[in-house]
């Protein structure tokens, strides 16, 4: 079943959908200008037996209220021995916040969301990339790190956000975060 969440900026909604894929569920981040939906970014997906994947396994979804009219989704998954979850709230104050977090049994080779870029991007610095979208006339798009480190590879087409390595012993909770929202238009920046 499909899953989607907008933040309903008046020149720009900004949204996520999930989709099932195989056991489990992908997702892409996606920007609306009319009746035009623009998808930015696709999350990559791993093998079914990869213990560390490039994104999360997710094989829930779930729409939920968070109070005050916001709108979220919560996805849990397991793979492997670890625990996936990520928490969605939609705030038009700060856009889609993602908190992803992994309950880990031992020391993870990769962990982290990755992502295949579907719209050219820029590279702001190292905690914020934008894509420019001819579809709203110059308007903006960003992705922002809340928790982690961002990196983009693979000339531009591949945005991957690494939780810090912060575990000194296991079991551990694994967190990271970034946000996607609407910058504006180029001719107002």
């Amino acid at each position: 079943m499909n899953q989607s969440l907008w933040i309903p900026y008046p020149s720009c909604p900004v949204g996520v959908q999930f989709d099932s894929v195989r056991e489990r569920h992908s997702h892409q981040l996606l920007m609306r200008h009319d009746s035009d939906v623009l998808e930015m970014a696709q999350s990559i997906e791993g093998a079914g037996d990869e213990a560390w994947p490039d994104s999360p396994v997710f094989q829930q979804v779930e729409p939920c209220e968070l109070g005050e009219g916001r709108q979220g989704i919560v996805a849990v998954g397991l793979g492997g021995t670890s625990h996936w979850s990520m928490a969605i709230d939609g705030d038009l104050a700060v856009g889609l916040k993602f908190d992803v977090a992994c309950r880990v049994s031992e020391s993870p080779s990769f962990l982290g969301s990755s992502y295949r870029m579907r719209q050219p991007i820029n590279t702001i610095n190292d905690s914020r990339v934008e894509w420019n979208s001819s579809v709203n006339s110059g308007g903006r798009v960003a992705l922002e790190l809340l928790q982690g480190s961002l990196t983009v590879t693979e000339n531009n087409r591949r945005l991957v956000i690494l939780a810090d390595p912060v575990a000194t012993g296991f079991p551990a909770t694994i967190r990271w975060g970034y946000r996607l929202f609407f910058v504006g238009n180029l001719a107002s920046a």
